[in-house]
């Protein structure tokens, strides 16, 4: 069984879940973590909530990163629509980059003005929903060959969650030298990956790694390209 509260998967006769203590045998007539019914828990924007949830959104994302198999398995067969994806979660994530990215600039200026600092904030932020919007069609596209369920709506999940680890661990672009933890972010998202083909996109275990290789090809072929277009525009 599945516990309502966290998500990880436990033994079907357990008292209490391994993970988070919570009482398994407990009153169960409230809806699941991440149900429609249950706006503002954790899975509320993962899970098909259309309202905007700031808490929702990070609560699922740190969730996610703590315990990525359980929280995929618990959400496998709910994907909103792509739109609802990209405003609900990524939007509200993508401001992490581009805070401390715009305070990176201004703690760090090296001869920039504020205009520059608040350029650069802005074009990381869209960078960041550009990233996940192509990565995401990348997967879906790429999903037949890997005899794999070829649904956009839950390609682009999986490709938010590949971002996410990149999204939280992005308070280091305050410090200019730390911006390196940004690709080892993004090593352990394609690890989220891994994890999660088979269970979001049904993906054979014997074809994961190749999946996985492709996305990961496409993934820093894209990531070069974007920086070096937003490199040319920081000059501007």
């Amino acid at each position: 069984m599945f516990c309502p509260k966290c998500g990880a998967q436990n033994d079907d006769n357990a008292t209490f879940c391994a993970s988070c203590g919570n009482n398994l045998k407990a009153d169960t007539s409230q809806p699941p973590m991440g149900s429609p019914g249950s706006p503002g828990q954790p899975g509320a924007q993962m899970g098909g909530a259309s309202k905007m949830d700031i808490k929702g959104a990070f609560m699922d994302a740190i969730a996610l990163v703590k315990n990525p198999k359980a929280f995929m398995t618990a959400r496998a067969d709910t994907a909103p629509p792509v739109m609802s994806t990209i405003k609900n979660y990524v939007a509200i994530l993508a401001v992490i980059p581009f805070l401390f990215t715009l305070l990176g600039y201004l703690a760090f200026p090296h001869g920039h003005h504020g205009v520059f600092a608040i350029s650069a904030g802005i074009v990381a932020y869209i960078f960041a929903l550009v990233n996940v919007v192509v990565i995401g069609y990348i997967v879906f596209m790429l999903a037949p060959r890997f005899a794999s369920v070829a649904d956009l709506n839950k390609a682009t999940k999986l490709a938010s969650y590949v971002y996410t680890p990149v999204f939280l661990i992005a308070i280091v672009n305050i410090v200019p030298s730390l911006t390196f933890l940004n690709i080892l972010a993004l090593l352990y998202g394609l690890y989220i990956v891994y994890l999660g083909l088979p269970i979001v996109l049904k993906t054979p275990q014997n074809k994961v790694v190749m999946y996985v290789f492709a996305t990961l090809v496409a993934s820093f072929i894209l990531y070069f390209i974007l920086y070096l277009i937003a490199a040319g525009l920081s000059h501007f």
